[in-house]
């Protein structure tokens, strides 16, 4: 039997999270533990995820200021994560599973997914893809956040937490893929999304992680160029993104991994082998 946590934050989400936790709840492989973070929600979310037995609750404080797009986002995310560490110790978790506030998974997510783990002992970072109203392809070797179930001694063996800076989403994938190890989107598993993802992001920051993660000066002038011809996108989001990845203050990762993401970069644009 392979031990499954799920982390997540919410922030007033007392619309969505009597049907996120019912999903959970409802797996055909049933999570051991599910870790919310409160993020200072001022509704009664707190009050109705506490009616699941298999919930604990971090309550953080309560703020004005949205962190969405922020590095400071992860910091959030480790509050729910980091405790994942004394489960473990326990009960010996295989897997973690990150999901949002609004995440509605089918009854058979968590059990596919395992068993593309077991198929695969080089797969790490794995995925659905996101359907219905809010879909949106991923390509490459990309992973959502939300949806995303990670090989958790995998995961504490490169920190076990996510890096206060901006890409930290983006970073144990890459890491995974530079250690030789695979990340994987599968298009025959899907979950919902109740919310458009990324209507909130900081094109700023965004540009500013392009720059953390090495991104190819080519790679990221194309993405920087097609977002006014993206839907809600517009010359501005092109202007933040570029500003952000020519930021000088920008944390960088690792030599080797900034390489890595170059050349992987070069290679989809066929610019080198």
């Amino acid at each position: 039997m392979n031990n499954v946590v799920v982390s997540f934050p919410v922030k007033n989400e007392a619309s969505n999270i009597i049907q996120v936790l019912n999903a959970l709840e409802n797996q055909t492989h049933k999570p051991i533990k599910a870790i919310i973070a409160n993020d200072g929600s001022t509704d009664n979310t707190k009050e109705l995820a506490l009616k699941f037995d298999f919930i604990d609750i971090i309550d953080l404080p309560k703020r004005e200021e949205s962190l969405v797009g922020k590095k400071e986002m992860a910091e959030i995310f480790n509050s729910c994560i980091q405790p994942v560490s004394i489960i473990h110790k326990n009960s010996s978790v295989d897997y973690l599973l990150i999901i949002g506030g609004d995440t509605i998974l089918p009854p058979t997510y968590i059990e596919k997914l395992i068993n593309k783990f077991n198929e695969n002992p080089k797969l790490m970072i794995a995925s659905g893809c996101i359907s219905g109203d809010n879909s949106i392809k991923y390509s490459g070797f990309m992973v959502p956040g939300a949806g995303r179930m990670i090989n958790y001694p995998y995961w504490l063996s490169i920190g076990g937490l996510f890096p206060i800076n901006e890409g930290w989403e983006a970073y144990p994938v890459y890491k995974a893929n530079l250690e030789g190890y695979q990340t994987k989107v599968f298009d025959e598993i899907s979950f919902e999304l109740l919310r458009p993802t990324g209507g909130r992001t900081d094109y700023f920051a965004y540009g500013k992680a392009m720059k953390a993660l090495g991104y190819s000066k080519i790679f990221a002038l194309g993405r920087i160029i097609k977002q006014p011809f993206l839907k809600g996108k517009s010359i501005k989001t092109s202007y933040d993104m570029l500003t952000g990845f020519l930021c000088v203050k920008t944390q960088l990762y690792e030599k080797e991994l900034r390489k890595f993401v170059k050349h992987t970069q070069l290679k989809r644009l066929r610019l080198r082998r």
